[in-house]
């Protein structure tokens, strides 16, 4: 099953093109620490993207991103857990970001645990943009893949299908979840 889900995710990527989350709905545990980097392909060319997280309490977690490309990004945001159950993560996300012009974030993430290794997540993501005085909304739906390929080091796929005012993305991405560590 596993298998013929990435044979099927690996054939859509080419054809949607998309990618900006790079997060499934389960949130880093207290004092936890994720660091994430890869390539986006986006309507406009390409982009390197660096992502922190850290766990703030159990159910809530603190993001950075950083991209560079055509466009630098810069980005927070805070995500919280709606549910927890074993077979079914929600989460929100809301945050703020500077890129062609200051922005603000919503994301409702879902993920399902598809077995021990490998977990499909999908959501919506909206942009409010405010570049040289005009108002934006771009929209996503958003698909991805997150694969634990070795302890602490998993490999995410992306796609995100702009639904509104927005193009497309494809990313993929490593991922080094540490050991706790404390902030004081």
């Amino acid at each position: 099953m596993k298998k013929l889900i990435l044979i099927v995710f690996l054939i859509i990527l080419p054809c949607l093109l998309s990618a900006q989350v790079f997060n499934t709905a389960q949130v880093l545990k207290n004092q936890k620490l994720s660091a994430t980097a890869g390539p986006v392909f986006h309507d406009g060319g390409l982009s390197l993207f660096a992502n922190g997280g850290y766990g703030l309490k159990n159910g809530m977690d603190f993001g950075v991103t950083v991209g560079v490309g055509q466009t630098s990004y810069l980005g927070v945001d805070i995500e919280k857990s709606l549910t927890g159950l074993d077979n079914l993560y929600l989460s929100a996300t809301g945050g703020l970001h500077y890129g062609s012009g200051f922005g603000i974030d919503g994301t409702i993430n879902m993920t399902i645990p598809l077995d021990h290794a490998f977990d499909l997540y999908f959501g919506l993501d909206l942009d409010v943009q405010l570049t040289g005085g005009k108002t934006t909304a771009p929209m996503y739906l958003f698909v991805g893949t997150e694969w634990d390929f070795r302890k602490n080091l998993t490999i995410l796929g992306e796609i995100d299908a702009g639904i509104h005012d927005a193009g497309s993305r494809l990313g993929i991405s490593l991922c080094y979840y540490f050991n706790s560590i404390t902030i004081n």
